[in-house]
């Protein structure tokens, strides 16, 4: 992308961070993370250099939510986020974010390991149905100050609920 500065061209960078996120599936509910203003995201995060997206979800959603027997089923979207970056000049920010079917086979749990931000954010593991989840962070989408990711973990949760039939029959 090129943008006009000063009577010259100059090429804009860009930071491309890469994510992993799963939703595992229990009595009908899926498990989110709550933040501490309330609204709700998938587990998963960051994905390290070299390391596979399904072995980073499988540590995110232990770090995350204490869950420690994950299996990472199939992959079932990917969202592609692109805006300027506010905290870097000239810098565009592209979040690359993959959704995957993750099955937990066991309900054992040991603490949480967040990272700094997490505690902050005071992240809740949460069994919660779709519909609880989209019509909490749209009401979040109302207020002055929200998380980055609420609108696309929203679109997102709304896209699974249209297709959720068809999505667990792909497993």
């Amino acid at each position: 992308m090129l943008w006009r500065q000063n009577s010259r061209f100059t090429k804009k960078s860009t930071n491309h961070p890469r994510s992993s996120s799963g939703h595992p599936t229990h009595d009908g509910k899926i498990l989110m993370i709550q933040t501490h203003l309330g609204d709700y995201k998938f587990p998963g995060g960051g994905v390290k250099n070299r390391e596979r997206f399904e072995d980073a979800l499988q540590r995110e959603i232990q770090e995350e939510t204490g869950f420690v027997h994950i299996q990472v089923k199939k992959r079932i979207g990917h969202v592609i986020e692109r805006k300027l970056d506010q905290y870097v000049e000239n810098t565009y920010f592209q979040m690359n974010s993959h959704y995957y079917l993750v099955e937990l086979t066991n309900f054992d749990q040991v603490d949480q390991q967040l990272d700094n931000y997490e505690l902050e954010q005071q992240f809740i593991p949460k069994w919660v149905s779709i519909d609880e989840a989209i019509n909490q962070n749209e009401l979040i989408l109302t207020e002055p100050n929200y998380n980055g990711w609420v609108k696309r973990e929203t679109e997102v949760l709304k896209l699974l609920r249209e297709n959720y039939t068809k999505i667990l029959a792909i497993q």
